[in-house]
């Protein structure tokens, strides 16, 4: 038994009774208006599975409704009907994402077969991937337990977020908390698998060791730095420490960086138009310089 329900909008309301029979004897719940502006609002507040919309209507037309309805549910399927076949309308019409469209006048089973090809192929392509899933849950938890290198735990990953995209849409609300408890049951057991291999990643590095934050810099910022030969590398450096070049200490490291430009101890950050080599608005760094001059 169908149970989608439907928003036709049509300024010619009365001649669909017949559809509208027609579709409920099918088991569709079938909803009527007869301009745009009600359709809006109809959409906003309905619950509609589909709407089938006519294009030429008075006031606000078919073509000009369909943004709106798209703005307020992206994902709700549109048959647009028309009495033309002109290429520009099929362009403009296409080109606002309409699922399908009817050319009048209108065949009762035409419309069926639109409607289950936009309606039932979701609902089948959900439920197989779904029961794909269900196949594919008891190799994931095996592989939990199996895993010992981190291009295995990669690899587990990319499934876990590939299934969570492909069952985003579906309606069975009970599968999408079987996929969430096996995200956190992989979360604790690579929990584990880091607490293992930690000291070993830290002292004993190889090809098969992640990238960690203090080989960030020296696996992925040095070697791009040096294929740039004009990049100006900056160094820490002690406040006030122009002429004695002393590192900075701990405390000291939140800000300032010498620059070989000029020499001046200055504070990274976003390079802005008219910005002297540091990166630093000029007054600001003339400002800078005056206070190491001055020794303060």
């Amino acid at each position: 038994m169908n149970t989608a329900k439907i928003l036709w909008v049509d300024d010619e309301v009365d001649l669909l009774k017949p559809h509208i029979m027609f579709l409920t004897s099918k088991g569709y719940e079938v909803d009527s208006c007869n301009n745009g502006y009600d359709a809006i609002e109809m959409v906003q507040s309905g619950g509609y599975d589909l709407v089938i919309l006519d294009e030429m209507m008075p006031g606000i037309t078919g073509l000009e409704t369909l943004p709106y309805i798209k703005e307020q549910r992206p994902g709700l399927p549109v048959i647009m009907v028309t009495k033309s076949e002109e290429e520009m309308i099929m362009d403009k019409a296409i080109g606002s994402k309409i699922a399908d469209y009817i050319i009048k006048p209108v065949n009762p089973n035409q419309v069926l077969l639109s409607i289950k090809k936009n309606i039932h192929s979701r609902r089948l392509v959900s439920e197989q991937a779904t029961a794909d899933y269900r196949s594919e849950f008891g190799r994931i938890s095996a592989s939990l337990g199996d895993a010992d290198t981190f291009a295995e735990w990669k690899n587990i990953y990319k499934k876990l977020v590939g299934w969570e995209l492909e069952l985003s849409g579906d309606g069975d609300e009970s599968i999408r908390d079987v996929l969430s408890y096996q995200r956190e049951e992989a979360g604790v057991e690579f929990s584990k698998f880091v607490r293992r291999n930690y000291k070993s990643w830290i002292n004993d590095r190889d090809a098969a060791t992640p990238v960690m934050s203090h080989t960030l810099l020296r696996s992925a910022i040095f070697p791009e730095v040096e294929k740039h030969t004009k990049t100006t590398p900056l160094r820490p450096v002690a406040v006030g420490a122009r002429h004695r070049r002393q590192p900075l200490r701990r405390h000291e490291r939140r800000f300032l960086l010498l620059d070989p430009a000029h020499g001046d101890a200055v504070r990274p950050q976003r390079h802005f138009r008219g910005s002297d080599p540091a990166c630093h608005r000029q007054t600001a760094a003339r400002q800078v310089a005056q206070r190491q001059r001055g020794g303060g």
